[in-house]
């Protein structure tokens, strides 16, 4: 089975030689073409040869060379007709390119019309390929150029977004100024104009969570949570702890907003997230297990998920009861605040002994 790997173009050759493209409004004269005329010159030839060969065939039916001669003639004119036509086909792709590209240069310009008037030699010394190299190295050497300083702009903005950054947080425990959180609401939003990264973008939302501004702060969450995503994709070891700790955050917003089933999706995925993480290294994330267990069974109870909250809470007070045994300045309030939490729930369980017992 044979493969086609260019597309024949529509087009036509009138009486005087001109190639007709399309609707005819171009037309290349490619009579006047040197690679034309040759070819129709050799084929006029064969049609001779073919011609004297034939009519010797003819009074000497006997001899058979003739015959071998006409075989002959008639390949090469073939070929030859083969390449007039590629040469054509070739022609034609040419002037449609011509017309699909604009011609923005005097190179160009001059290039399509010699090549309009059949002169192809005249046409590809125009675009001369030395000089076209020394012009393509120099724009080179300036895109490098310009490279080089839209990094260096890069940078610069990148150190202004760090500075605006610090000079909101600055800002933000400057407590004798009266509009305080509109100059660092102010100066954070400067820093994300200079660039948005991980950083300033989840120290904007945590201060606008610590002002109950959930609804601002959650987009900003979850572009932090996009950005960590992306990142833990190359090198998950380094950044699946701010993958989850990002979950843990925007899930804490949502259950603020109502969002009940998107906060516990997420804190779901950071939990599995920390699971996995402590199963390495248990001293590094097993606090933040509980931590999650803790807040995920806080939002179990609102959503009426009552044993599974209880189950939670108590997961949680395993953990960090172990932590606080050997770290109890850390950890013991921990112990207090989740064992507390589990009282509540179990008021609500008319659990009310094992409730006592835990408040005490």
């Amino acid at each position: 089975m044979s493969q086609t790997c260019r597309n024949t173009v529509s087009g036509s050759i009138n009486a005087e030689g001109n190639v007709i493209v399309g609707d005819g409004n171009t037309m290349i004269n490619l009579a006047e073409a040197a690679q034309y005329k040759k070819l129709k010159a050799e084929i006029a030839e064969l049609d001779e040869r073919f011609k004297r060969a034939r009519e010797r065939s003819e009074k000497y039916p006997e001899d058979g060379s003739f015959q071998e001669e006409m075989l002959k003639i008639d390949r090469k004119r073939a070929e030859k007709h083969q390449e007039l036509e590629a040469l054509v086909q070739e022609v034609l792709r040419l002037a449609e390119e011509l017309e699909r590209i604009p011609l923005n240069t005097e190179r160009l310009r001059r290039a399509k019309e010699h090549f309009l008037r059949g002169e192809f030699a005249q046409a590809r010394a125009v675009l001369d390929a030395e000089a076209l190299g020394e012009e393509l190295d120099a724009l080179e050497k300036q895109e490098q150029r310009y490279k080089d300083k839209l990094q260096e702009i890069r940078q610069h903005k990148a150190d202004k977004a760090n500075e605006y950054l610090l000079l909101a947080r600055l800002t933000a425990i400057n407590f004798d100024l009266s509009n305080r959180y509109e100059q660092t609401t102010a100066y954070y939003e400067q820093s994300l104009r200079a660039r948005r990264n991980e950083e300033n973008l989840f120290a904007f939302a945590l201060f606008l969570h610590e002002h109950n501004q959930f609804a601002q702060a959650q987009p900003l969450c979850e572009e932090v949570l996009a950005l960590y995503r992306n990142l833990a994709k190359d090198n998950p070891d380094a950044y699946l702890p701010d993958v989850a700790m990002t979950l843990n955050s925007l899930a804490i917003l949502q259950q603020q907003t109502n969002k009940l089933s998107e906060a516990q999706k997420n804190f779901e995925e950071a939990l599995t997230i920390y699971r996995k993480l402590a199963s390495d290294n248990p001293g590094a994330y097993l606090p933040d297990v509980a931590m999650t267990l803790n807040n995920l069974a806080i939002l179990q109870e609102k959503t009426n998920e009552l044993s599974e909250a209880k189950k939670n809470y108590e997961e949680a007070l395993s953990i960090r009861r172990k932590l606080a045994s050997d770290n109890p300045n850390a950890y013991l309030p921990k112990v207090a605040t989740t064992l507390n939490n589990l009282a509540i729930l179990q008021r609500q369980t008319n659990e009310l002994s094992e409730a006592q017992k835990n408040y005490e």
